[in-house]
């Protein structure tokens, strides 16, 4: 799959779940200082806290994850939302998120600091 966009590594990243929807709206600072969003399924941001919970807990993944219930494929042919979403662990300790949606992927890298801001505001919007 394409490489659409490559923001780089992104600050001021954040997550809000869309009113009482079923989709999130992810989106930071990029590299060049420019501002983007992108917006995930339910289902993705669920795939983006299970591997961060993963990476960041390693230990106590197991009883982590076992909170957050499974979500539905949603929007598999709408090019803006995002259904699938991996990480990649990046020296020293940061990340690189990929997410897919059906027109390409697109990737966000994050510092460690920025990565427990993030972690935060996932798991809050997770619990809304």
């Amino acid at each position: 799959m394409t490489m659409n966009r490559v923001y780089g590594y992104s600050q001021d990243t954040f997550v809000l779940r869309k009113g009482v929807g079923d989709t999130y709206v992810f989106g930071g600072r990029s590299q060049d200082g420019s501002r983007w969003t992108r917006v995930l399924s339910k289902r993705a941001a669920h795939m983006l806290w299970f591997h961060l919970a993963r990476h960041l807990f390693p230990d106590d993944a197991d009883d982590v994850t076992a909170r957050l219930p499974t979500a539905l494929f949603r929007g598999v042919n709408l090019p803006s939302i995002t259904e699938h979403m991996l990480i990649e662990p990046l020296e020293p300790g940061g990340i690189e998120i990929v997410g897919y949606t059906s027109a390409g992927a697109y990737s966000v890298r994050l510092q460690p600091s920025e990565l427990q801001r993030f972690w935060t505001q996932l798991d809050q919007a997770m619990d809304s």
